[in-house]
């Protein structure tokens, strides 16, 4: 609760291969998390709807996207983004030997600041691809 007035509000209208909001994504041959900006100084003197379009980006706003282990909570892949459609880098539709459950978290941070809440959601059993992991 620790400085509510200057955390950045976390994006609204929040999808998963167009899935709004999902507590467990289902399974599919690729990954793509969406959504839509917020600005806390914009919206201010009115309530905004969550399935709203863009209001914002504030300034120096950056969405944060980490994958961890679904049992240790390690993030295993972060990807710090300023775009508001993100290709995530995983499969489950193989039969892999890594293959496990996993979280999926988005928020926003400003300055130092996460905001006050934060997206999750449980993807389907599967692996991390290509890139680098943290």
């Amino acid at each position: 609760m620790g400085n509510r007035q200057t955390r950045p509000y976390l994006p609204g209208n929040i999808k998963v291969n167009d899935s709004l909001y999902p507590d467990l994504i289902e399974s599919a041959d690729s990954y793509v998390l969406s959504f839509t900006h917020r600005d806390r100084l914009l919206q201010a003197d009115r309530l905004i709807d969550c399935l709203s379009d863009n209001i914002g980006p504030e300034p120096g706003t950056e969405y944060i996207v980490e994958i961890a282990d679904y049992y240790t909570n390690e993030v295993l892949w972060s990807f710090n983004a300023t775009d508001t459609l993100i290709a995530l880098p995983y499969v489950s539709n193989q039969d892999h030997i890594y293959d496990d459950r996993h979280i999926l978290t988005l928020y926003s941070m400003r300055d130092g600041y996460e905001s006050l809440y934060k997206f999750t959601a449980e993807l389907p059993e599967g692996h991390l691809v290509g890139g680098e992991y943290v």
